[in-house]
């Protein structure tokens, strides 16, 4: 029986014996520190998601969600189609919120939060509000009405 060993006796094999054992060493802490980096990259934005939520969530005034959520509750038995349409607008209002997620976004989508937001101020103040809207067409983004 013979047991074979490798001799390094030529700089050639020492330095194939001097990579393979860097390789070995090397590879799996690498692919390790790879993993690594990139469970931190994931929990960032887990993170971050989170704080767009939070940073959505106070945006909207939480004095205009309960103000708003009453008038609905007081609607309900005396007109449950204007509590309905409340409801609606209120949900396209925060849903539209959510959906954000640019700092940026276009006229027009603001324009229609602004408009969701105004139609729950006037069904909750009455004729008290009065509410006078002069938009160009074409800075809003929208085509010219033609009368």
């Amino acid at each position: 029986m013979r047991i074979f060993i490798l001799d390094p006796t030529t700089p050639f094999q020492a330095a194939m014996v001097l990579l393979a054992t860097v390789l070995c060493i090397t590879t799996p802490i690498k692919i390790w520190n790879n993993a690594r980096i990139e469970h931190r990259l994931q929990e960032q934005e887990k993170l971050l998601d989170a704080r767009r939520i939070d940073a959505l969530s106070h945006q909207i005034n939480p004095h205009f969600l309960f103000n708003t959520l009453a008038s609905i509750s007081s609607l309900v038995r005396t007109k449950p189609e204007t509590s309905r349409m409340l409801i609606l607008k209120l949900s396209n209002m925060l849903r539209r919120r959510l959906r954000q997620q640019d700092h940026f976004i276009p006229l027009r989508e603001e324009l229609a939060s602004v408009d969701e937001y105004l139609d729950i101020e006037v069904i909750r103040f009455g004729s008290q509000l009065q509410v006078e809207k002069d938009i160009d067409a074409d800075t809003a983004g929208r085509p010219r009405c033609r009368a």
